[in-house]
């Protein structure tokens, strides 16, 4: 796991849509794929994972940076992510990723709003009730960290560099982490539950 600060403009925002806005994550295996395609090039690459939330039609994350840059990155994961499904399905039509946004986070605040947002999108699309209950985002991991929630198969998150700058207690970090998305979600629970 990376273990460095946010420093001011190393941390992005990115969001990746199939090029004609069809959804090209409809199933579980290719949610699956993109994963572990990002987890293979965080590993060659120099960057650590601080959010995600991968859905059908879209796939939202932030990333922190050490070195390199961001259309680099963001390249190779297109590429890779396109070439697996385009050799699974050569006789569907092709479906292209393509870099849809991105934006440089500044602030600590502007990197846990951004992935609260992101770890609400399918509460607000109706696809879940329960921020808890989407599988493919990185809240499910971020839980882990103080193991709650079910077991998460994905180990890609590198909670530390979000939680250091919270709060140098990472379990005061990630509760008030987990308590501002229970306020995002209009969940008010009470000590202990």
């Amino acid at each position: 796991m990376m273990n460095y600060r946010y420093r001011t403009g190393n941390v992005y925002y990115a969001m990746l849509k199939e090029e004609r806005g069809k959804d090209i994550l409809t199933d579980e295996c290719e949610k699956r794929k993109f994963l572990d395609i990002l987890d293979d090039l965080k590993r060659q690459e120099d960057f650590g994972v601080i959010s995600y939330c991968v859905l059908d039609y879209q796939i939202e994350f932030i990333i922190g940076i050490h070195s390199g840059l961001l259309k680099e990155i963001i390249d190779k994961l297109i590429i890779r992510y396109t070439e697996y499904y385009n050799s699974l399905n050569s006789t569907k039509e092709a479906k292209i990723l393509q870099l849809c946004y991105s934006a440089r986070l500044h602030e600590i605040k502007e990197i846990i709003d951004t992935g609260i947002q992101m770890h609400m999108r399918p509460v607000h699309a109706s696809i879940v009730m329960n921020v808890e209950d989407y599988w493919w985002s990185s809240y499910r991991s971020y839980r882990n960290v103080l193991g709650r929630g079910k077991q998460h198969i994905f180990n890609i998150l590198d909670a530390e560099i979000l939680l250091k700058n919270i709060d140098v207690d990472k379990k005061k970090a990630l509760r008030l982490f987990m308590k501002l998305h229970r306020e995002k979600q209009g969940i008010n629970r009470k000590k202990g539950e």
